[in-house]
């Protein structure tokens, strides 16, 4: 079943938007059943599509309220009570319980080092992978163990040597 275009169909849930806004914490709906919680937030999320629409109507693109509504800020979730009989329909300030304390990077192990060039960093190699197996250092000069003997092969070709004319290559031929 499709969801009713008209506002006059949504006016309780526009009640509901408007004591979420007036509340900073926001508020909640208890609720008997999670079908009851879904059917009804649906409702709201309809409710406040209708808002947008209404603000297109009313506003010229370009003003900051042109499709825009008012209860943009806020989610609607879905949560058990604690005794989870019923469920609970929370209708809250997108920020709330996301954001928590903002500090400054500076001091802290996260702080750039290319910011303080006078200390050298300490680097250490990471010896063992992430699956955990022990990796091995690499040496800088390739160095042999075995001894290098003298050999009685000559160059097949001589620095001295140019080559005067190309190969014949057949032009149909395709690489």
């Amino acid at each position: 079943m499709t969801l009713p275009t008209s506002r006059a169909a949504y006016a309780e849930y526009y009640e509901i938007w408007d004591r979420a806004i007036a509340d900073p914490a926001g508020i909640r709906l208890r609720l008997a059943d999670y079908d009851s919680c879904v059917f009804h937030r649906t409702r709201l999320h309809y409710s406040r599509t209708l808002q947008r629409h209404e603000s297109r109507e009313l506003y010229e693109p370009g003003d900051p309220q042109h499709n825009i509504s008012p209860y943009d800020r806020y989610q609607c979730l879905i949560r058990p009570t604690p005794d989870r009989t019923a469920f609970h329909l929370l209708i809250v300030p997108r920020t709330f319980g996301i954001i928590g304390e903002i500090e400054s990077l500076a001091g802290t192990e996260y702080e750039p080092k290319w910011q303080h060039p006078s200390e050298e960093p300490n680097y250490r190699p990471q010896l063992t992978s992430p699956t955990g197996a022990k990796l091995l250092l690499t040496k800088l000069v390739s160095e042999s163990d075995a001894p290098i003997a003298e050999t009685s092969s000559s160059p097949s070709m001589t620095p001295d040597e140019i080559i005067s004319e190309l190969p014949e290559t057949n032009p149909l031929r395709r690489l």
